[in-house]
């Protein structure tokens, strides 16, 4: 891989940022154990072990990563990390992998599932990672759970999407209406629950920058993200839900293009993308027989999914 990255050095180095990510993107969609580096600008390999809030991910790719992440939020002063802990890494390898999976390929499937898994966050002190998922209000304003989805959109698109929980009391006691005030993205912030759950004029809305839509129940708000297609992480679809000086950029809104809510991808199920006899090879044999075909249809796919992320 360092060979083929050292051929790329001469096309890159006259390349904006976005430039250069995407023929980085480019490059670790046709490579099976590699992912994208904004940080870096460098190709880095998967690790396993690397999944939402897990610790000590950053000194695994090395120290020039942790110089170069440090310095990026350093610089910045609104862009943060994203509550949920997931990065652009995760979006990139959740969205190949599964790719992957339905054309007939069943490398790193447990992994695959780990990226999706519920998660919540143990405690503000650590920040911890914790697969215990409290269904009562939670006294320090953290969310009850995170759920990322990789769902298929209207056009035949594979999106990584994230579910946010959090429980909330219900209206008989107001004094269990926690938080007081819940960040729904970058660019809007929702308070006044209770009234707004019995209002069903403002019990869901969405926000009009990035591709985030939110419900309120009298028990629960739930928030659904999309954090778009398998791209380049210099994408400004993503960069919306982190940076509130990130307003829309030119992305469209393709689910509300297509009069689909984030709500009914988010829930609707998608085939099972696991399916046939695998071999010792890693690849089904399905794939095998229709390899020819998946790859004339993953060209078309890649290629119309990409336009769709712009308009």
């Amino acid at each position: 891989m360092d060979g083929m990255l050292e051929n790329m050095t001469d096309i890159l180095l006259h390349e904006s940022h976005e430039g250069i990510m995407e023929h980085l993107s480019r490059h670790s969609r046709r490579t099976i154990e590699s992912w994208a580096c904004e940080d870096c600008e460098q190709i880095h390999d998967l690790d396993q072990k690397d999944v939402p809030l897990a610790k000590g991910m950053d000194a695994v790719y090395g120290r020039d990563h942790i110089t170069n992440t440090a310095a990026k939020y350093h610089a910045s002063k609104t862009q943060t990390e994203h509550l949920s802990g997931i990065s652009h890494r995760h979006v990139q390898l959740s969205l190949k992998l599964t790719r992957l999976a339905f054309e007939g390929y069943s490398y790193y499937s447990d992994y695959r599932r780990k990226l999706t898994e519920t998660y919540a966050i143990a405690d503000k002190e650590t920040m911890d990672r914790a697969d215990h998922i409290s269904l009562a209000p939670r006294s320090d304003g953290l969310p009850n759970s995170f759920t990322p989805r990789v769902a298929r959109d209207s056009d035949g698109c594979l999106r990584f999407l994230l579910q946010t929980i959090y429980q909330i009391g219900g209206d008989h006691d107001p004094a269990q209406q926690k938080p007081a005030v819940i960040d729904v993205c970058p660019h809007k912030q929702i308070s006044n629950l209770g009234q707004l759950a019995a209002s069903p004029k403002h019990n869901s809305g969405s926000c009009k920058h990035c591709s985030t839509s939110y419900m309120i129940t009298a028990t629960q708000v739930r928030i659904i993200e999309d954090f778009g297609i398998e791209g380049s992480p210099a994408d400004p679809h993503w960069h919306a839900h982190l940076d509130p000086k990130v307003k829309r950029q030119g992305v469209r809104h393709t689910f509300l293009a297509k009069s689909q809510s984030l709500e009914s991808l988010f829930d609707a199920p998608i085939p099972d993308c696991e399916s046939g006899d695998v071999s010792e090879s890693g690849v089904s044999e399905s794939g095998l027989k229709n390899k020819m075909r998946l790859a004339a249809s993953r060209l078309k796919h890649s290629l119309s999914c990409s336009s769709n992320l712009y308009a």
